[in-house]
C-alpha cells in the first residue's frame, strides 16, 4: 500500500480500464528496427504497467512491476540497452512539445527516467560512447536536473580510470558542466565540481566572477600541492553551507577541514578574504558566492574573538547594501553574520548588532536582528535597551574622544570631531604635529598602522549608530540609575562626546529636574551644580513635550551662550500637540495630507527613520508606509499614493512621484487592518515624534523643496509647488525661524538681512531676496521673480558659514538658507551665469 492509500487520498486510475496502443502509451514513437528496438519495446511495456498501477507515493520502481522485474533479470548488456532507450525517452519527454504528447498525467513521464536511475545505479558494461552519449543527451533538454545525473556522472568516473576513455567522455562532461555551473542549487555545484575534477585531474573551486571571489581562487591556486588540496576540500565544504542555519554535523566538518588548513591560518585569510568584499560594493553577490560567505559567517562564528565580529559586522553591513533593482547584496550572507554575531560570547559582537540595528534599515533586516538582540539579552537576563548600553565599545580609548597609540617613537592620536567624524594627528617630543602619517612609521610599522586606520574606521562607523540609538531613549523610555549612566553615558569613552552635548532628566526624592555637563559638572540650565544627586536618581533624556515653554526657552541660551551644538534636535526638537481639526476627525490626522514627494526619496528617509516601504507605479504594487512600534503597541500609517500619469513613471513602471493623506494609529502594532485608535489614546510623546517623522518626510522629500521644479511644473502639481515653496510654515520651519531670530543678529551679513514672516529678506546690492524658511527658494523684488539656485551651485557661499555654531546638527535646510543667505548678501561677487542672468535685468 502506498503513502497515499494510507492518507485516503489514493485516485482511480483513468488509465486502467482503457486498451494501451502498443507503441504509443505517452506519444512517443517506438522504433520497430534498429539495435534499441527490442529495448525500446521493454520500456513501453515498463511504462504501460507503471501507468495502470497509477501515481502513488513512493514511486513505482522496477522492482514493483512484472516487466520491471523481467527487465532486472536480463543479461548485463541487454540491461545497457533498456538504459539506453530508457534515457532516449526520458529525454523526449523532458524536451519534446507537450502537443506531441498523449493527453497523460505529468508522472508518467517520470517512470523510464525512474527505469534509468535504477539501472544506473547498477555496475553495467557501459562503453564510453553510450555514456558519451547520454552525457550529451542532458544539456539539450529544458530540465536538465530531472535526470539521474549522481548516477550517470559515478558511470564516468568509473570509466575515466582508463586514460583511453577519457577524450570520448570530455565532450559530454563539459557540455554538461557547463551546464550546470549556471544553477545554483547545491545539488548543481557538487555534481558541477565533480566533472571539473573529471576533466582537469584535481580538487578545484567553483566560484562566480567578483573581486573577492577571484582573490580567494588566486590565492588557493597560489599554493603548493598538499596545502592547496587541504584549503579546496574546506572551501568547498564551506560553499555548501545552503540552509539557513549550520547543523552540528556540517561544523564538526568544518572544524575538521580548518584544523587540517591549520586554524590561525584559515582565520587569517578569512578576515583577508572579507575584507575584500567591500570591492564591487555596488554588484550584487550572487548566490554561489553568497553560500560561501555563510560558511565563512559559520566557521568565524566557532572561533569567536573581537576580530572576527568587527569582520562579521562589517560585512553584514556590506551585505545589507541596496542595489537599484535588485534589493539587498546578499541576503544569505546578512542573515548569516547576524545568527553568527548572536551566537558568539563577549562584548563586541553584541556591539556590532546594536550597530547593524541602527544602519541596516529595510524591514526584514531590522526584524532580523531586532531577534537577535532580544534572543542574546534574554540569554543574560536583561533587555535589549540595556545589553546595548553594555557592549558599546571603547576601541581602546582611555579618555573620553581621544585613542593615543605609541607607534615607532610618534604618538597617534584618533580623536572624536564632532557627532559622526574622528581624525588623526602625530606628534613626537618636540616636533609639530602632522596630519598624514611619518615616512618612518609607514615603513617599518605598516602592520600597526593598518591596525590604527582601521580603528579609526569603525570609530567613525559607530558613532552614528550610536547618535540614532541615543535619539531614540525617549520613544523606548529608558530610564538608567545614575551610577550607572555615569559610565554607561556620561564618562564613556566612545559616548561621552554626544552624552556631554545633551540634556538629561534627573528623578530624585520625588522631584525632577534638568541638567547638562559642564566643565566637568551636571548643572541646570542657570549653570547652578545640580544638588540631590546620589544612588537613587534616575536618569533619562529630556524632552520638550514633558518640558514648559520657559524651560525649553532657558536651555536653548544656554547652548547658545555655551557654544553647544547638540548631536541632534534636543532643545530646539520640534514638538506636534494634537489639533483642534485633528480632534475633529477622531481617528486621523490630516496635517501632512495633500503633498506630493519624490518617492525615491520618500522611501529611503522611511526606511531611514523604520518605517516599512516598498516603491509603488502602474502595476500592482500598492502599499502603505507603515512603522511599528512594539514597545508601545502601536502601528502607524501613512497613506500615500502613485502619481502614474505616464510622464511621471520610470521605465520599470515605478512612479517618479506619490501623493499624501492620512497619518492613522492602530493598536496592533503586527498584522494590517483594523480599526484607527482615536488620537487623544496615543501617548504625546509618541504622537510628537511619529508626527515629526512625516515632516521630515514632507519636508524633505517634497518637489516643493525642489528649486528646479519650477521650470516643468504644471497643472495641479505646478500649482502645488507654488503653494508649498513659499506658503506657510510647518512645525519644522517655525523652529529654524526661531533658530534665525537668535542667530542672524550675530552673522558678519547682519546689516542686510532680516526676518519677515515666512522668509529671511537679504538685502544685496543688485536685488532683494525672500529666502522661504520652509522650502529655502528665493523670490526676488520687486515683482517676486523666483530665483532659482540649486544648493550644491551655493557650495562656494557655505565658507562663510563655517565658523558659526549652530545649536544642532542634522538641519540640512538651515544649512541651505545660511548659505544662500551669504552669496546674495554679496551679489555683485557671483559669477555662476546662471545665477547671474536671473538676478540682472536685461538690457
Amino acid at each position: 500500500m502506498g503513502f497515499l492509500d494510507l492518507l485516503g487520498l489514493r485516485r482511480p486510475n483513468p488509465f486502467a480500464a482503457l486498451p494501451v496502443p502498443p507503441s504509443r502509451t505517452d506519444g512517443f514513437a517506438v522504433p520497430t528496427d534498429g539495435p534499441l528496438a527490442a529495448a525500446h519495446r521493454e520500456v513501453e511495456a515498463y511504462v504501460a504497467d507503471g501507468v495502470r498501477i497509477g501515481q502513488r507515493y513512493p514511486p513505482v520502481e522496477p522492482k514493483d512491476t512484472e516487466v520491471g522485474r523481467r527487465i532486472l533479470a536480463l543479461p548485463p548488456e541487454a540491461q545497457v540497452q533498456v538504459a539506453l532507450a530508457a534515457m532516449e525517452r526520458a529525454a523526449w519527454w523532458w524536451s519534446a512539445d507537450p502537443g506531441t504528447r498523449r493527453p497523460v498525467p505529468w508522472w508518467v513521464g517520470g517512470l523510464s527516467e525512474g527505469l534509468l536511475r535504477a539501472l544506473l545505479r547498477r555496475r553495467l558494461p557501459f562503453s564510453p560512447a553510450e555514456v558519451a552519449g547520454m552525457l550529451e543527451q542532458v544539456p539539450r533538454s529544458s530540465y536538465a536536473t530531472l535526470f539521474p545525473l549522481r548516477s550517470l556522472l559515478t558511470q564516468a568516473e568509473h570509466l575515466c580510470a582508463d586514460p583511453a576513455a577519457r577524450p570520448v567522455l570530455e565532450p559530454g562532461l563539459r557540455a554538461l558542466g557547463e551546464r550546470l555551473q549556471l544553477l545554483f542549487g547545491a545539488e548543481e555545484r557538487a555534481l558541477a565540481s565533480r566533472i571539473s575534477e573529471l576533466l582537469h585531474g584535481e580538487k578545484t573551486l567553483l566560484l562566480d566572477a567578483e573581486p573577492w571571489s577571484e582573490r580567494v581562487i588566486a590565492d588557493v591556486n597560489a599554493m603548493d600541492g598538499g596545502e592547496r588540496e587541504r584549503w579546496v576540500a574546506l572551501l568547498r565544504h564551506l560553499r555548501e553551507a545552503t540552509t539557513p542555519k549550520a547543523s552540528s554535523r556540517w561544523l564538526k566538518e568544518a572544524r575538521r577541514l580548518a584544523s587540517a588548513a591549520g586554524d590561525e591560518a584559515v582565520r587569517e585569510r578569512a578576515l583577508a578574504w572579507l575584507a575584500g568584499v567591500r570591492e564591487g560594493a555596488d554588484t550584487p553577490v550572487s548566490p554561489r558566492n553568497g553560500d560561501l560567505l555563510r560558511g565563512f559567517a559559520w566557521l568565524l562564528a566557532e572561533t569567536g574573538g573581537d576580530d572576527a565580529a568587527s569582520a562579521l559586522g562589517e560585512l553584514a553591513l556590506l551585505a545589507a547594501r541596496k542595489i537599484p533593482n535588485v534589493g539587498v547584496r546578499s541576503l544569505k550572507a546578512l542573515n548569516a553574520c547576524v545568527a553568527a554575531l548572536a551566537g558568539m560570547e563577549g562584548a563586541e559582537p553584541m556591539a556590532q548588532l546594536s550597530r547593524l540595528r541602527a544602519r541596516v534599515k529595510y524591514a526584514q533586516g531590522q526584524g532580523v536582528i531586532a531577534a537577535a538582540l532580544r534572543d542574546a539579552a534574554g540569554r543574560r537576563g536583561m533587555g535589549m535597551e540595556e545589553l546595548e548600553e553594555l557592549v558599546v565599545p571603547t576601541f581602546g580609548m582611555d579618555e573620553p574622544g581621544l585613542l593615543r597609540e605609541e607607534i615607532g617613537g610618534w604618538t597617534a592620536e584618533v580623536r572624536v570631531v564632532g557627532t559622526a567624524a574622528v581624525e588623526t594627528a602625530w606628534a613626537r617630543a618636540g616636533g609639530k604635529r602632522q596630519k598624514s602619517p611619518p615616512a618612518e612609521v609607514k615603513a617599518a610599522h605598516g602592520e600597526e598602522l593598518k591596525e590604527l586606520k582601521k580603528t579609526a574606521r569603525e570609530m567613525e562607523q559607530m558613532l552614528p549608530a550610536q547618535r540614532d540609538r541615543l535619539e531614540g531613549l525617549p520613544m523606548a523610555g529608558r530610564v538608567v540609575p545614575l551610577g550607572p549612566w555615569r559610565e554607561r553615558y556620561l564618562d564613556h569613552p566612545l559616548l561621552a562626546p554626544l552624552s556631554r552635548r545633551l540634556i538629561w532628566r534627573f528623578e530624585m526624592r520625588g522631584r525632577a529636574e534638568a541638567g547638562a555637563w559642564l566643565d566637568g559638572r551636571l548643572v541646570g540650565a542657570d549653570d547652578a551644580p545640580l544638588a540631590g544627586l546620589g544612588a537613587e536618581t534616575r536618569v533619562s533624556l529630556w524632552h520638550p513635550i514633558g518640558a514648559g515653554v520657559d524651560e525649553v526657552r532657558d536651555w536653548r541660551g544656554w547652548l547658545e551662550r555655551h557654544g553647544v551644538t547638540q548631536p541632534f534636535k534636543q532643545a530646539h526638537r520640534e514638538v506636534y500637540l494634537l489639533t483642534d481639526a485633528e480632534q475633529r476627525t477622531h481617528t486621523y490626522s490630516n496635517r501632512f495630507a495633500a503633498h506630493i514627494l519624490r518617492q525615491h526619496q520618500f522611501a529611503a528617509l522611511a526606511r531611514g527613520r523604520g518605517w516599512q516601504y516598498a516603491l509603488q507605479g502602474c502595476f500592482d504594487s500598492y502599499n502603505t508606509p507603515t512603522l511599528r512600534l512594539h514597545a508601545h503597541g502601536l502601528r502607524v500609517e501613512y497613506l500615500v499614493d502613485a502619481v502614474v500619469r505616464d510622464e511621471d513613471l520610470q521605465g520599470s513602471g515605478i512612479s517618479r512621484y506619490v501623493s499624501t493623506d492620512q497619518l492613522r494609529f492602530f493598536d496592533a502594532p503586527d498584522g494590517w487592518g483594523g480599526t484607527p485608535l482615536p488620537l487623544e489614546r496615543v501617548p504625546p510623546l509618541v504622537l510628537s515624534e511619529v508626527m515629526r517623522d512625516v515632516d521630515l518626510f514632507v519636508g524633505v522629500a517634497s518637489v516643493g523643496a525642489d528649486p528646479a521644479w519650477a521650470d516643468r511644473g504644471e497643472g495641479a502639481m505646478g500649482d502645488y509647488w507654488q503653494s508649498y515653496s513659499f506658503g506657510e510654515l510647518s512645525q519644522s520651519a517655525v523652529t529654524r525661524r526661531e533658530v534665525l531670530e537668535r542667530l542672524v543678529p550675530r552673522l558678519k551679513i547682519a546689516k542686510v538681512c532680516s526676518l519677515e514672516g515666512r522668509f529671511l529678506v537679504v538685502r544685496g546690492a543688485l536685488r532683494t531676496y525672500k529666502i522661504h524658511l520652509g522650502s529655502g527658494n528665493i523670490l526676488m523684488e520687486p515683482n517676486d521673480q523666483y530665483l532659482c539656485i540649486v544648493p550644491d551651485r551655493a557650495t562656494p557661499a557655505a565658507r562663510g558659514t563655517e565658523r558659526l555654531v549652530l545649536p544642532f546638527e542634522g538641519d540640512s535646510t538651515l544649512s541651505v538658507i545660511l548659505s544662500k543667505a551669504f552669496l546674495l548678501a554679496d551679489d555683485t561677487k557671483i559669477a555662476d551665469p546662471t545665477i547671474t542672468r536671473q538676478i540682472r535685468p536685461a538690457r
